[in-house]
Order: structure tokens, then sequence, then C-alpha cells
């Protein structure tokens, strides 16, 4: 796979349109899942098996047991982009 960057912008609600040229790099076609992560203050998008179907998809997440707390990742996100912002200043 090549390192391939694009630049886009979002749309309503924050929709993003992943390009043509990336989604056949990636071999997946206008109707797909992806699997969304947060990782170090960047948005991290995997497409999932294309084996994987929505149905089996639906039942992964049902199947999970724990809650996940997310507001010490968040604070520290937060804490981040404080820092990089006031490094620009």
């Amino acid at each position: 796979m090549n390192n391939t960057i694009k630049y886009i912008k979002s749309f309503s609600n924050g929709q993003v349109t992943i390009p043509k040229d990336i989604r056949e790099n990636l071999g997946i076609g206008d109707n797909f899942w992806l699997k969304v992560s947060i990782a170090e203050g960047k948005i991290i998008a995997e497409p999932l098996e294309n084996n994987q179907n929505k149905k089996s998809y639906k039942q992964s997440l049902l199947d999970i047991k724990s809650t996940l707390d997310l507001e010490g990742q968040v604070k520290n996100n937060r804490t981040q982009v404080e820092r990089q912002i006031a490094n620009r200043s």
C-alpha cells in the first residue's frame, strides 16, 4: 500500500467522503463499514474485512460486556491540542 495523503472537508453532521482512489487502493467499494477510533489525538478509520457483514458486526457490538469511559482520553487529547496551539503562538 502506498502512503497517499488527501485533504478532505467534512459535510453536515461531520460526514466525510473517502476519495475513490483511496477506496480502490484499499479494495473497498461504495458501501462498506469502517471501524473508527481515536489514538493519540488522531481519528483512525479502518475498513472492516470484506467478509464481515452488517449483521455480524452488529452482533459483535452487542456481545461487548464492558463499558468504555473516554473522559480521561478526551482530557488528554484536549491537553495535547492546547499545547500544540500554545507552541504555535
